[in-house]
Protein backbone atom coordinates (compact mmCIF):
# COMPACT_ATOMS: atom_id res chain seq x y z
CA UNK A 1 0.00 0.00 0.00
CA UNK A 2 1.38 3.38 -1.01
CA UNK A 3 2.19 5.76 1.82
CA UNK A 4 0.78 9.15 0.95
CA UNK A 5 3.71 10.90 2.66
CA UNK A 6 6.45 8.74 1.19
CA UNK A 7 7.50 11.12 -1.65
CA UNK A 8 6.03 14.33 -0.31
CA UNK A 9 8.27 17.40 -0.63
CA UNK A 10 9.62 18.79 2.61
CA UNK A 11 7.33 21.27 4.33
CA UNK A 12 4.11 20.08 2.59
CA UNK A 13 1.33 18.79 4.81
CA UNK A 14 -0.33 15.43 4.41
CA UNK A 15 -3.54 17.18 3.35
CA UNK A 16 -1.79 18.97 0.46
CA UNK A 17 -0.20 15.70 -0.75
CA UNK A 18 -3.55 13.95 -0.66
CA UNK A 19 -5.03 16.68 -2.87
CA UNK A 20 -2.23 16.24 -5.41
CA UNK A 21 -2.76 12.47 -5.55
CA UNK A 22 -6.53 12.93 -6.04
CA UNK A 23 -5.93 15.34 -8.93
CA UNK A 24 -3.64 12.80 -10.64
CA UNK A 25 -6.19 10.02 -10.24
CA UNK A 26 -8.99 12.18 -11.70
CA UNK A 27 -6.73 13.25 -14.58
CA UNK A 28 -5.91 9.67 -15.46
CA UNK A 29 -9.57 8.75 -15.48
CA UNK A 30 -10.36 11.60 -17.83
CA UNK A 31 -7.67 10.56 -20.28
CA UNK A 32 -8.95 7.02 -20.33
CA UNK A 33 -12.44 8.33 -21.10
CA UNK A 34 -11.08 10.26 -24.11
CA UNK A 35 -11.39 13.75 -22.61
CA UNK A 36 -7.76 14.44 -23.40
CA UNK A 37 -7.21 16.45 -20.23
CA UNK A 38 -8.00 16.32 -16.56
CA UNK A 39 -11.64 17.14 -15.80
CA UNK A 40 -12.20 19.97 -13.30
CA UNK A 41 -14.40 19.24 -10.29
CA UNK A 42 -17.84 20.86 -10.48
CA UNK A 43 -18.24 23.92 -8.25
CA UNK A 44 -20.71 23.77 -5.36
CA UNK A 45 -21.02 27.57 -4.99
CA UNK A 46 -24.53 29.11 -5.41
CA UNK A 47 -24.89 30.92 -8.74
CA UNK A 48 -25.49 34.66 -8.35
CA UNK A 49 -28.86 36.04 -9.48
CA UNK A 50 -29.54 39.01 -11.69
CA UNK A 51 -30.51 41.04 -8.61
CA UNK A 52 -27.08 40.22 -7.15
CA UNK A 53 -25.28 41.56 -10.22
CA UNK A 54 -24.85 38.41 -12.32
CA UNK A 55 -24.76 39.03 -16.06
CA UNK A 56 -24.83 42.83 -15.71
CA UNK A 57 -22.57 44.48 -18.28
CA UNK A 58 -22.73 48.26 -18.07
CA UNK A 59 -21.29 48.77 -21.56
CA UNK A 60 -23.67 46.28 -23.16
CA UNK A 61 -26.65 47.77 -21.32
CA UNK A 62 -25.74 51.27 -22.49
CA UNK A 63 -25.46 50.09 -26.11
CA UNK A 64 -29.04 48.79 -26.24
CA UNK A 65 -30.71 51.51 -24.13
CA UNK A 66 -33.51 53.33 -25.96
CA UNK A 67 -33.61 56.27 -23.52
CA UNK A 68 -30.82 58.44 -22.11
CA UNK A 69 -30.04 58.39 -18.39
CA UNK A 70 -31.48 61.86 -17.94
CA UNK A 71 -34.86 61.03 -19.51
CA UNK A 72 -36.69 62.13 -16.35
CA UNK A 73 -35.04 65.56 -16.38
CA UNK A 74 -35.84 66.05 -20.05
CA UNK A 75 -39.48 65.07 -19.62
CA UNK A 76 -39.82 67.32 -16.56
CA UNK A 77 -38.53 70.32 -18.50
CA UNK A 78 -37.28 72.11 -15.39
CA UNK A 79 -40.42 71.41 -13.31
CA UNK A 80 -39.10 70.17 -9.96
CA UNK A 81 -42.47 68.80 -8.84
CA UNK A 82 -42.86 66.88 -12.08
CA UNK A 83 -39.31 65.57 -11.74
CA UNK A 84 -40.07 64.34 -8.23
CA UNK A 85 -43.10 62.46 -9.58
CA UNK A 86 -41.14 60.98 -12.48
CA UNK A 87 -38.54 59.63 -10.07
CA UNK A 88 -41.22 57.29 -8.76
CA UNK A 89 -41.14 55.42 -12.08
CA UNK A 90 -38.39 53.02 -13.10
CA UNK A 91 -38.84 53.50 -16.86
CA UNK A 92 -40.71 55.64 -19.42
CA UNK A 93 -42.88 52.62 -20.18
CA UNK A 94 -44.26 52.71 -16.63
CA UNK A 95 -45.09 56.40 -17.03
CA UNK A 96 -47.17 55.63 -20.12
CA UNK A 97 -48.84 52.69 -18.33
CA UNK A 98 -49.85 54.91 -15.41
CA UNK A 99 -51.24 57.56 -17.77
CA UNK A 100 -53.22 54.93 -19.68
CA UNK A 101 -54.79 53.56 -16.47
CA UNK A 102 -55.87 57.07 -15.47
CA UNK A 103 -57.32 57.72 -18.93
CA UNK A 104 -59.33 54.50 -18.73
CA UNK A 105 -60.83 55.49 -15.36
CA UNK A 106 -61.84 58.89 -16.70
CA UNK A 107 -63.34 57.58 -19.94
CA UNK A 108 -65.27 54.85 -18.13
CA UNK A 109 -66.82 57.33 -15.73
CA UNK A 110 -65.13 55.76 -12.71
CA UNK A 111 -63.28 59.01 -12.03
CA UNK A 112 -65.12 62.28 -12.48
CA UNK A 113 -63.47 65.66 -12.28
CA UNK A 114 -64.88 67.94 -9.57
CA UNK A 115 -66.28 71.22 -10.85
CA UNK A 116 -64.01 74.22 -10.38
CA UNK A 117 -64.48 77.18 -8.05
CA UNK A 118 -66.54 79.03 -10.63
CA UNK A 119 -69.03 76.19 -11.08
CA UNK A 120 -72.67 77.18 -10.93
CA UNK A 121 -75.02 75.68 -8.30
CA UNK A 122 -76.64 73.71 -11.09
CA UNK A 123 -73.28 72.25 -12.17
CA UNK A 124 -72.42 71.35 -8.60
CA UNK A 125 -75.83 69.72 -8.10
CA UNK A 126 -75.39 67.68 -11.27
CA UNK A 127 -71.88 66.61 -10.28
CA UNK A 128 -73.05 65.55 -6.81
CA UNK A 129 -75.89 63.57 -8.34
CA UNK A 130 -73.55 61.79 -10.76
CA UNK A 131 -71.25 60.84 -7.91
CA UNK A 132 -73.96 59.62 -5.53
CA UNK A 133 -73.55 62.54 -3.10
CA UNK A 134 -76.48 64.10 -1.24
CA UNK A 135 -77.61 67.63 -2.04
CA UNK A 136 -77.57 68.74 1.60
CA UNK A 137 -76.90 67.55 5.15
CA UNK A 138 -80.27 65.84 5.40
CA UNK A 139 -79.05 63.31 2.85
CA UNK A 140 -76.82 61.71 5.49
CA UNK A 141 -78.29 59.18 7.90
CA UNK A 142 -76.49 56.72 10.14
CA UNK A 143 -77.29 53.07 10.71
CA UNK A 144 -75.74 52.28 14.09
CA UNK A 145 -77.03 48.73 14.43
CA UNK A 146 -79.66 49.51 17.06
CA UNK A 147 -77.46 51.86 19.07
CA UNK A 148 -79.27 55.09 19.97
CA UNK A 149 -77.04 58.16 20.38
CA UNK A 150 -77.53 60.25 23.48
CA UNK A 151 -78.93 63.78 23.39
CA UNK A 152 -75.39 65.06 23.96
CA UNK A 153 -74.21 63.22 20.82
CA UNK A 154 -76.81 64.67 18.46
CA UNK A 155 -75.09 68.07 17.99
CA UNK A 156 -71.84 66.21 17.27
CA UNK A 157 -73.51 64.09 14.59
CA UNK A 158 -75.13 67.18 13.05
CA UNK A 159 -71.73 68.89 12.84
CA UNK A 160 -70.26 65.76 11.27
CA UNK A 161 -72.97 65.85 8.58
CA UNK A 162 -71.83 69.37 7.69
CA UNK A 163 -68.24 68.17 7.45
CA UNK A 164 -69.24 65.16 5.35
CA UNK A 165 -71.05 67.46 2.91
CA UNK A 166 -68.07 69.83 2.67
CA UNK A 167 -65.65 66.97 2.07
CA UNK A 168 -67.94 65.31 -0.49
CA UNK A 169 -68.20 62.04 1.42
CA UNK A 170 -70.61 59.45 0.16
CA UNK A 171 -73.36 58.45 2.63
CA UNK A 172 -71.78 54.99 2.90
CA UNK A 173 -68.37 56.43 3.79
CA UNK A 174 -69.87 58.83 6.34
CA UNK A 175 -71.87 56.03 7.94
CA UNK A 176 -68.76 53.86 8.17
CA UNK A 177 -66.84 56.63 9.93
CA UNK A 178 -69.60 57.22 12.49
CA UNK A 179 -69.84 53.50 13.22
CA UNK A 180 -66.08 53.36 13.71
CA UNK A 181 -66.29 56.25 16.18
CA UNK A 182 -68.94 54.56 18.32
CA UNK A 183 -67.13 51.23 18.19
CA UNK A 184 -64.04 52.96 19.55
CA UNK A 185 -66.14 54.59 22.26
CA UNK A 186 -67.67 51.27 23.29
CA UNK A 187 -64.27 49.60 23.41
CA UNK A 188 -62.89 52.38 25.61
CA UNK A 189 -65.89 52.21 27.97
CA UNK A 190 -65.58 48.44 28.28
CA UNK A 191 -61.85 48.67 28.98
CA UNK A 192 -62.39 51.37 31.61
CA UNK A 193 -65.16 49.36 33.31
CA UNK A 194 -62.86 46.34 33.50
CA UNK A 195 -60.03 48.45 34.95
CA UNK A 196 -62.44 49.98 37.49
CA UNK A 197 -63.59 46.54 38.61
CA UNK A 198 -60.03 45.28 39.05
CA UNK A 199 -59.07 48.40 41.02
CA UNK A 200 -62.17 48.06 43.25
CA UNK A 201 -61.37 44.43 44.03
CA UNK A 202 -57.78 45.25 44.94
CA UNK A 203 -58.88 48.17 47.12
CA UNK A 204 -61.42 45.97 48.91
CA UNK A 205 -58.82 43.32 49.66
CA UNK A 206 -56.42 46.00 50.94
CA UNK A 207 -58.95 47.71 53.25
CA UNK A 208 -60.49 44.47 54.53
CA UNK A 209 -57.03 43.32 55.51
CA UNK A 210 -56.47 46.62 57.32
CA UNK A 211 -59.90 47.19 58.91
CA UNK A 212 -60.88 43.58 59.58
CA UNK A 213 -64.37 43.24 61.10
CA UNK A 214 -64.83 47.02 61.10
CA UNK A 215 -64.77 47.24 57.31
CA UNK A 216 -68.57 47.51 56.98
CA UNK A 217 -68.82 49.87 59.96
CA UNK A 218 -66.28 52.25 58.44
CA UNK A 219 -68.10 52.26 55.10
CA UNK A 220 -71.43 52.93 56.87
CA UNK A 221 -69.87 55.67 58.97
CA UNK A 222 -68.48 57.68 56.07
CA UNK A 223 -71.74 57.35 54.11
CA UNK A 224 -73.82 58.55 57.07
CA UNK A 225 -71.40 61.40 57.70
CA UNK A 226 -71.44 62.60 54.08
CA UNK A 227 -75.22 62.21 53.77
CA UNK A 228 -75.72 64.35 56.86
CA UNK A 229 -73.21 67.08 55.99
CA UNK A 230 -73.28 67.38 52.17
CA UNK A 231 -75.95 68.83 49.86
CA UNK A 232 -78.38 66.25 48.55
CA UNK A 233 -76.95 64.26 45.63
CA UNK A 234 -73.42 65.61 46.02
CA UNK A 235 -72.10 62.46 47.71
CA UNK A 236 -72.80 60.46 44.56
CA UNK A 237 -70.98 63.03 42.43
CA UNK A 238 -68.04 62.98 44.83
CA UNK A 239 -67.64 59.21 44.78
CA UNK A 240 -68.15 59.16 40.98
CA UNK A 241 -65.39 61.70 40.35
CA UNK A 242 -62.16 60.46 38.81
CA UNK A 243 -58.73 61.23 40.19
CA UNK A 244 -55.67 62.26 38.17
CA UNK A 245 -54.78 58.57 37.75
CA UNK A 246 -58.17 57.90 36.16
CA UNK A 247 -59.55 55.91 39.12
CA UNK A 248 -62.87 56.59 40.85
CA UNK A 249 -62.52 58.51 44.11
CA UNK A 250 -65.06 56.17 45.72
CA UNK A 251 -62.66 53.25 45.20
CA UNK A 252 -59.46 54.96 46.28
CA UNK A 253 -58.10 53.45 49.55
CA UNK A 254 -56.37 56.71 50.55
CA UNK A 255 -59.60 58.71 50.21
CA UNK A 256 -61.66 56.08 52.03
CA UNK A 257 -59.23 55.91 54.97
CA UNK A 258 -59.36 59.68 55.34
CA UNK A 259 -63.16 59.79 55.17
CA UNK A 260 -63.52 56.95 57.67
CA UNK A 261 -61.25 58.72 60.18
CA UNK A 262 -62.96 62.06 59.59
CA UNK A 263 -66.44 60.63 60.10
CA UNK A 264 -65.42 59.06 63.43
CA UNK A 265 -64.00 62.38 64.64
CA UNK A 266 -66.78 64.67 63.45
CA UNK A 267 -69.78 62.36 63.84
CA UNK A 268 -69.12 59.72 66.53
CA UNK A 269 -71.40 56.73 66.30
CA UNK A 270 -72.00 57.13 62.55
CA UNK A 271 -70.19 53.83 62.05
CA UNK A 272 -72.45 52.03 64.54
CA UNK A 273 -75.74 52.53 62.71
CA UNK A 274 -76.87 51.34 59.27
CA UNK A 275 -75.95 53.38 56.23
CA UNK A 276 -78.59 55.95 55.36
CA UNK A 277 -79.58 56.68 58.94
CA UNK A 278 -80.97 60.25 58.90
CA UNK A 279 -80.16 61.11 62.55
CA UNK A 280 -77.18 59.31 64.03
CA UNK A 281 -77.69 60.65 67.57
CA UNK A 282 -81.29 59.48 67.79
CA UNK A 283 -80.35 56.16 66.26
CA UNK A 284 -77.60 55.61 68.85
CA UNK A 285 -80.00 56.43 71.67
CA UNK A 286 -82.66 54.15 70.25
CA UNK A 287 -80.26 51.25 69.83
CA UNK A 288 -79.02 51.64 73.41
CA UNK A 289 -82.59 51.38 74.69
CA UNK A 290 -83.16 48.23 72.62
CA UNK A 291 -80.08 46.57 74.10
CA UNK A 292 -80.99 47.67 77.64
CA UNK A 293 -84.38 46.03 77.18
CA UNK A 294 -82.75 42.77 76.09
CA UNK A 295 -80.41 42.91 79.08
CA UNK A 296 -83.33 43.35 81.47
CA UNK A 297 -85.43 40.53 80.00
CA UNK A 298 -82.88 38.04 78.65
CA UNK A 299 -79.34 38.51 80.00
CA UNK A 300 -78.19 35.30 78.34
CA UNK A 301 -79.02 36.66 74.91
CA UNK A 302 -77.38 39.95 75.81
CA UNK A 303 -74.02 38.27 76.36
CA UNK A 304 -74.26 35.46 73.80
CA UNK A 305 -75.15 37.73 70.89
CA UNK A 306 -72.32 40.21 71.47
CA UNK A 307 -74.68 43.01 72.53
CA UNK A 308 -72.46 43.68 75.50
CA UNK A 309 -69.59 44.74 73.22
CA UNK A 310 -71.93 46.73 70.99
CA UNK A 311 -73.35 48.53 74.02
CA UNK A 312 -69.89 49.59 75.15
CA UNK A 313 -69.20 51.08 71.72
CA UNK A 314 -72.51 52.96 71.81
CA UNK A 315 -71.68 54.41 75.22
CA UNK A 316 -68.27 55.55 73.95
CA UNK A 317 -69.88 57.13 70.88
CA UNK A 318 -72.43 58.96 73.02
CA UNK A 319 -69.69 60.35 75.20
CA UNK A 320 -67.77 61.56 72.14
CA UNK A 321 -70.96 63.15 70.80
CA UNK A 322 -71.26 65.09 74.01
CA UNK A 323 -67.67 66.28 73.80
CA UNK A 324 -68.08 67.19 70.14
CA UNK A 325 -71.21 69.18 70.96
Amino acid sequence: MLDANENAPAGNSAGTTDAVIEDKIEGAAAVEAGAGEAAKPATTEKAATLAEGAGVDDKAAAAVADWPDDWREKLAGGDDKMLARLKRFSSPANVVKSWRELETKVSSGELKRQPGKDATPEQMAEWRKENGLPENEDGYSFDLGGFIPSEADKPILDNFKKLALEENLTPAAANKMVNWYYQQQEAEIAARAKADQEYRINATVELRGEWGNEFKANINGMNNFLAATMPEGFKEQLFGARLANGRLLGDDPVALRWLADLSRQVMPGAELVPAGTPNVGQSVEGRMKEIESVLANDPAQYYSSGMDQEYLKLISAKERMGRAA
